[in-house]
């Protein structure tokens, strides 16, 4: 009877053993948590390469090509007017500018300026003249008032640096034309230079003058 006892309780702890080891065998397994490590980035050829960027539904342009290598000594050129051309042109042009004005206004108004001044007579077969007109100095508000056999045809035109102008029909006979000096701008005297066309772009007359305020210059175009 003891052995029988004996003989359960060794068979009772084996197969308890056993079933642990099973047990053990068949537990879950639980995978292991990605390492959050950056991988090394991978340089796409050229050739393969895209150099545009696309999310959903945008598209991005890319500016830089992926497989070009950046490099930090590029840098932008910026094209001047050839080299330093430009810098000394502007100051050629203000510098001018500037003389000619300093030029008028340290010039004193002779007494010929205020005294009318005749331009000459002409003959012409011309239908009408082309009256070109322009400030020959420094721009600083000139105004003049134009006269066809003392009519005024324009009361009140300021003088530009560029030529500018209009047509005068002419009559047969004489036609005088005066120019009248409305002010001397920011500094005396008046300073104007015209050119007058015929119909067959030949130049009639041409003058500059210097007048103080009120006085005029006279051209006379005789018509055949």
């Amino acid at each position: 009877m003891k052995n029988l006892l004996s003989f359960l309780f060794l068979f009772t702890v084996v197969a308890a053993s056993n079933a642990q080891i099973d047990f053990q065998r068949k537990s879950i397994a639980i995978g292991a948590v990605e390492e959050n490590t950056i991988k090394e980035s991978v340089l796409v050829s050229p050739e393969f390469a895209k150099d545009e960027i696309t999310s959903g539904t945008i598209s991005i342009k890319s500016r830089v090509k992926l497989g070009d290598p950046l490099k930090a000594d590029i840098k932008k050129n910026v094209r001047f007017n050839k080299g330093n051309e430009f810098k000394e042109k502007d100051y050629q042009v203000i510098a001018e500018k500037l003389n000619k004005s300093y030029a008028k206004a340290d010039r004193p108004l002779k007494p010929e300026f205020y005294k009318d001044q005749n331009l000459g007579q002409f003959k012409s077969g011309s239908k009408f003249v082309n009256f070109l007109y322009r400030d020959h100095e420094y721009v600083d508000g000139d105004r003049i008032r134009v006269y066809i056999n003392d009519q005024v045809i324009h009361p009140n035109i300021l003088l530009q640096g560029d030529f500018q102008g209009f047509y005068i029909e002419l009559e047969k006979g004489f036609n005088k034309i005066d120019i009248e000096a409305l002010n001397q701008g920011e500094s005396g005297p008046n300073t104007a230079q015209f050119v007058m066309y015929d119909d067959d772009k030949k130049v009639i007359s041409s003058n500059v003058w210097n007048l103080a305020t009120g006085a005029k210059a006279t051209v006379i175009i005789v018509k055949d």
